[in-house]
């Protein structure tokens, strides 16, 4: 809890590819953009893939409450999606990380930003509308993954 950085993954029901929808999709987006910032969270990037959502957020206060954020966030998204499709939207809990110190945040930019990329979704996140953030527009998220080299070398 309270002003730290979280990495968050949610999967669909059944790892149902619900948002392979273009209507879908840009509908979970708005969400996302809607939903987190009043409620005390920064929404560092996100990218919305066919069957589950990565997001990097921050915590804004002392009192920002991830779980419970989290709870109300896939309640609500899960009860309209209910609504207008019949089934259920998310596969139960969430995977989270709380950043540390030493954990570098374009490198989870990258990694986040890169996911249609490495799924043969895209091949110039550019042009993929699923991804973005509350308080970065996508090129500067684009120009910190790109400009971003990991310490260690690929293989290892």
């Amino acid at each position: 809890m309270g002003v730290q950085q979280y990495f968050v993954t949610i999967c669909t029901d059944r790892r149902r590819k619900d948002f392979i929808d273009q209507a879908a999709a840009t509908w979970l987006c708005s969400q996302i953009l809607q939903f987190f910032e009043p409620r005390q969270f920064a929404v560092i990037a996100f990218c919305v893939m066919p069957d589950h959502l990565h997001l990097l957020l921050e915590g804004l206060t002392e009192d920002a409450d991830l779980p419970a954020v989290m709870h109300n966030w896939k309640l609500r998204t899960g009860f309209a999606w209910k609504q207008r499709t019949g089934e259920r939207l998310w596969h139960q809990g969430f995977y989270d990380y709380v950043l540390r110190d030493d954990d570098s945040v374009p490198g989870l930019v990258k990694y986040i930003i890169s996911n249609p990329i490495r799924a043969g979704l895209t091949d110039d996140i550019n042009q993929y509308p699923y991804a973005g953030s509350s308080r970065y527009a996508p090129a500067d998220l684009v120009d910190a993954a790109v400009d971003w080299r990991s310490s260690w070398k690929a293989g290892e």
